[in-house]
């Protein structure tokens, strides 16, 4: 009775997943891939596009190309700095220090106090961001306000204070 039982069950899984796959093909929208009659002769099928092969890549000398530089392919490593309010909300804890720009709310610089740069230099911490060139690394967000509306990277915030610091044995500023 049980071994029926198991195979009335598993019988009704297939039933059910077959239907399912038939409804999904009745109610999907027809796709836009072309289709090939079956009388197509294999000539007329379209060739695929060449790849190309390692002996294709080498030059005559057998060496392989190298990848063109930034200025030669188009890109460019920015040289100047994100353009800045000059209005800052500086916010450290025991950790981090964080400068953030009152426009746009964007974190233009971020330090890790207890980690240094290097072993050898231990009082100069770690900058995950930093706005100054050759490394710009700038963190802009986006947040929503009352009624959903929607501030820009140029929407100027305000704090009532410049500067918030963590002080020791406190868990929150």
């Amino acid at each position: 009775m049980d071994f029926r039982r198991a195979l009335l069950s598993v019988s009704l899984g297939l039933v059910l997943l077959l239907i399912w796959q038939a409804w999904l093909d009745y109610s999907s929208p027809p796709s836009s891939v072309p289709e090939f009659s079956r009388n197509t002769q294999p000539d007329e099928l379209p060739s695929a596009p060449e790849t190309p092969t390692l002996s294709s890549a080498t030059d005559d000398s057998g060496t392989l190309p190298s990848a063109p530089s930034g200025t030669e392919s188009g890109l460019r490593t920015p040289s100047v700095p994100v353009q800045e309010s000059g209005d800052f909300v500086v916010v450290e804890t025991d950790v981090l220090k964080v400068r953030i720009d009152v426009e746009g709310a964007r974190l233009t610089e971020t330090q890790l106090l207890r980690y240094p740069v290097e072993v050898e230099m231990p009082d100069v911490p770690f900058k995950l961001l930093k706005n100054r060139p050759p490394e710009v690394l700038v963190a802009q967000s986006g947040l929503v306000g009352r009624d959903f509306e929607f501030p820009t990277h140029k929407t100027r915030y305000q704090s009532p204070a410049t500067s918030y610091s963590l002080s020791p044995g406190q868990r929150s500023i």
